[in-house]
């Protein structure tokens, strides 16, 4: 329930509309809040990516809940698992490339994702060995839901720092909004098992990604060719007047 608190306390300071890069302001006075924008918008994605482990600690039995913290180690490896296509398309994020990056990153991102949700569908017994050992073994019919989770986290992450790069300050509010929505969701929907929570989780990470694309399919982009009112050509076509 602490992440609905936080919720009603943040609203009042989030703006709705994204802001423009083009802004007037001085960039001296612009850094400081940009930077403040960005540390509140990773604290609220590293609430939301971690909620699930507090929720399934709160919820499940003991045993559970430490068979659901072994696999949040497959959760973790799953979410770094692609940073380095984050960190390479965040420059491109930024100016003209913007569409094409985020088609190959999105891309990317989704392709290491589904080879180690295949991997962890095909092997369980190995991936299980690796992590916690012959202790763990409730975990095998189900590690590949947290392979998934990681996945979409990773997702999540890389339309995030998409929004940041062109300081869309909505991304906040979508954030804590999602960390809520989990909340509610594991404590009054099932809470009984690991998938219970894993696919509690899943659901609203899947939910967010789906807002994130819409979100940037929705942007507006600059023309890439001058109008016909700024065109070296206008008044000279056929049966065009000379300027005067």
């Amino acid at each position: 329930m602490a992440s609905l608190v936080l919720t009603v306390i943040v609203l009042p300071f989030i703006t709705s509309a994204p802001h423009s890069s083009t802004s007037a302001e001085p960039a001296a006075a612009g850094i400081p809040r940009e930077t403040l924008h960005a540390s509140h918008a990773l604290l609220a994605f590293f609430v939301l990516t971690n909620a699930d482990l507090l929720l399934a600690r709160h919820f499940l039995p003991p045993t559970v809940a430490g068979i659901y913290a072994a696999g949040s180690i497959v959760t973790k490896v799953a979410f770094w698992l692609p940073q380095a296509v984050v960190v390479l398309a965040f420059p491109g994020l930024t100016d003209q490339r913007r569409p094409q990056v985020m088609r190959l990153g999105a891309i990317a991102i989704l392709a290491i994702s589904a080879v180690l949700v295949l991997v962890c569908a095909s092997a369980p017994h190995i991936i299980v060995a690796v992590i916690g050992g012959s202790a763990y073994t409730a975990l095998t019919s189900d590690v590949w839901w947290f392979a998934l989770l990681g996945s979409l986290q990773a997702l999540a992450q890389f339309l995030l720092y998409s929004r940041l790069a062109v300081q869309d300050r909505r991304a906040v509010l979508a954030l804590w909004t999602a960390a809520a929505i989990l909340a509610l969701a594991v404590s009054a929907g099932p809470h009984s098992t690991v998938v219970d929570v894993a696919r509690s989780a899943g659901s609203v990470l899947l939910v967010l990604c789906v807002v994130g694309i819409l979100m940037s399919r929705r942007e507006v982009t600059p023309a890439s060719r001058p109008s016909d009112q700024d065109s070296p050509l206008r008044g000279h076509g056929p049966g065009a007047q000379p300027d005067e």
